[in-house]
């Protein structure tokens, strides 16, 4: 994520062995740093999805030692991690999703969890209720690792792959009717 001019990174995978640290990259100066921080730290993980919401890092799901499905923020001015207790039913447990912010929920597509997903799904992050949501239009093909953005309105899903090789397809999600469109 970026937050006042740093690139801020959380965990990751060695070559060895999955990471749960914390580590900013200042954009004036190139230069990396790894930053201490407080309370008990999300598992050690790759392959999550992170937003800025309100000053703070907010990641879901990942794998390492298996999938999963759990919400933690790191609050950016003190440094604290805290795991957030949601409500409704969460997404599987998952990797290599995509996730944008939009009006105060976290938007996650696809993934995969096993199967490659297709699936939409909100975090409302004023009352940590997750919420499927239900599209319509032709959706995308299940995958994982689809790169995203958001723009005037809607979710830019970007490629992936999804079992039958890399997509080169870019398609959008309404965020307002929850209509797909390639």
């Amino acid at each position: 994520i970026l937050y006042n001019g740093q690139m801020v990174v959380f965990g990751g995978y060695s070559g060895s062995s999955y990471k749960n640290d914390v580590w900013t990259l200042d954009l004036t100066t190139d230069a990396w740093a790894e930053i201490t921080t407080a309370g008990t730290a999300p598992t050690a993980r790759e392959a999550h999805s992170s937003i800025l919401y309100n000053g703070k890092m907010v990641i879901f799901g990942g794998g390492g030692g298996g999938s999963k499905n759990d919400t933690w923020t790191l609050d950016l001015t003190t440094l604290a991690w805290t795991e957030i207790t949601t409500t409704g039913t969460k997404p599987s447990a998952r990797f290599d999703h995509a996730s944008i912010l939009y009006n105060g929920q976290m938007v996650v597509f696809g993934g995969e969890d096993g199967s490659y997903k297709n699936d939409v799904w909100t975090l409302n992050l004023t009352t940590d209720a997750w919420n499927l949501v239900t599209t319509t239009g032709t959706k995308p093909s299940g995958r994982r690792a689809p790169s995203s953005i958001l723009y005037n309105g809607q979710m830019v899903v970007f490629g992936g792959y999804d079992g039958n090789g890399y997509k080169n397809d870019v398609w959008t999600l309404n965020l307002t009717t929850d209509a797909w469109n390639l």
